[in-house]
C-alpha cells in the first residue's frame, strides 16, 4: 500500500508540475520580444541590432511591429475608417472617409438606378398566383376587387338562413 501511494503521490506531483509550464512568444516564434516607446511608426529603424522576424511592442500604443530585415514594420494594418461626409460637388455626390480619402458618383449614374418615374397603377405588373384574381396589373387586380365587392347581396333562403351572393 506504501508503494501505491508513493507512486500515486509522484503523478500527482509530476502532472502539476507540467501544468506550470510557460511558454513565451519568443519561445513560439524563435524571436527576440522587444518592448519600449522608441518605435512609434512603421518604417522606424530604432532601436537598433534586431534580427529578422524580431518583435517591438510599443508599451505607450500596443502596437505589434516586425523587424523586416530593413526596418520596423506593422504586424497589419487597420483599414477601417468612419464615413465622415457626404457633399454635392458639381453634378457629382462625394463621400470623404476619416483618412480624407474620397469617392465620388455622379448623379446622373444614381438616377438611373433609383426608379423615380411615376407609373400609374396600370404600368405595374401584379402577380395573381395566390390571389385567384385575373388581373395582371395592379390597376386590374383593384377594378376587379372592387367589381366584386358591389356585386355581393344577401338572400334569404325562407327557413331563416341567408346566403351571400
Amino acid at each position: 500500500m506504501k508503494k501505491l501511494s508513493v507512486l500515486f503521490f509522484l503523478f500527482l506531483v509530476s502532472g502539476w508540475g507540467f501544468a506550470q509550464t510557460t511558454v513565451t512568444l519568443a519561445d513560439q516564434c524563435n524571436c527576440e520580444v522587444l518592448s519600449g516607446t522608441e518605435v512609434t511608426a512603421a518604417g522606424a529603424i530604432t532601436p537598433t541590432g534586431a534580427d529578422t522576424g524580431d518583435i517591438y511592442v510599443n508599451i505607450n500604443t500596443g502596437t505589434i511591429y516586425y523587424w523586416d530585415g530593413n526596418s520596423w514594420e506593422l504586424t497589419s494594418v487597420d483599414t477601417n475608417t468612419t464615413n465622415t461626409s457626404f457633399s454635392v460637388v458639381g453634378t457629382d455626390l462625394v463621400l470623404t472617409d476619416s483618412e480624407g480619402n474620397s469617392v465620388s458618383v455622379a448623379l446622373a449614374d444614381l438616377g438611373a438606378v433609383i426608379d423615380t418615374d411615376d407609373q400609374t397603377a396600370a404600368e405595374v405588373t401584379f402577380d395573381n398566383t395566390a390571389s385567384g384574381l385575373a388581373a395582371t396589373d395592379v390597376q386590374a387586380a383593384i377594378d376587379e376587387i372592387n367589381a366584386a365587392a358591389g356585386t355581393v347581396s344577401l338572400v334569404d333562403n325562407g327557413d331563416g338562413t341567408y346566403d351571400f351572393t
